[in-house]
C-alpha cells in the first residue's frame, strides 16, 4: 500500500513538473508572439505614415520618378554607345562575316 501510495505521488509530481514546463514554454511563445504582432504594428503604421507623405507631395515623387526614368535612359544610351564603340570578339565576327550567301 505505501509503495502504491509512493508511485502515485511521484505520477503526480511527474505530471505537475510537465504541466509546469508546457506552461513556461507556452509562456515565452506567446511572449515572442506578443513582440512579433507589436514589431508588425509598429512597422505598418511607419509603412502608412510613408504612404500618407507621398501622397501629400506627389509632385515631388513624380520629379523624382522622371529623374529617375531620364537618368536610366542615360545610362542605357551610354552602354549602347560604349557597346557600338567597343564590340566584343564575338561582334567582330558577325560583323566582318558576310551573312549575304549562307544557305540554311
Amino acid at each position: 500500500w505505501i509503495q502504491q501510495s509512493l508511485q502515485h505521488r511521484e505520477t503526480q509530481n511527474r505530471y505537475l513538473r510537465d504541466l509546469t514546463e508546457q506552461q513556461v514554454s507556452m509562456g515565452s511563445a506567446y511572449r515572442l508572439y506578443q513582440i512579433l504582432v507589436k514589431e508588425t504594428v509598429e512597422s505598418l503604421k511607419k509603412s502608412f505614415e510613408c504612404m500618407q507623405r507621398v501622397t501629400v507631395a506627389p509632385s515631388l515623387t513624380s520629379v523624382a520618378v522622371s529623374v529617375e526614368k531620364t537618368s536610366m535612359k542615360k545610362l542605357r544610351s551610354a552602354k549602347l554607345n560604349y557597346a557600338a564603340r567597343n564590340p566584343t570578339p564575338g561582334q567582330k565576327i558577325l560583323q566582318t562575316m558576310d551573312i549575304t550567301n549562307l544557305s540554311v
